[in-house]
């Protein structure tokens, strides 16, 4: 790797937002807002993305992004501060 990593921390439930954030479909194919963060930061100069995930989102393990990513998965706590 050459060049800086972006760390994405989504492992929340989204309480507040009523949902997972950053799979939200907000773009007009369908796009996630993850997907205009990576595609921002890549414009940015990042070289890969580490992505903090809860590990029942394994549907984004598939998905294509716009710069490589790594994953790590973290157990969030049934609180509601979690």
């Amino acid at each position: 790797m050459n060049g800086p990593q972006l760390l994405v921390l989504a492992a929340g439930l989204g309480r507040r937002f009523g949902g997972d954030k950053q799979i939200a479909e907000v773009g007009p194919a369908g796009e996630w807002l993850l997907d205009y963060s990576l595609y921002d930061a890549r414009q940015a100069g990042f070289a890969e993305a580490v992505l903090v995930v809860r590990p029942d989102l394994t549907d984004l393990l598939d998905r294509p992004f716009p710069l490589p990513v790594k994953w790590v998965f973290q157990e969030t706590p049934g609180t509601e501060w979690g």
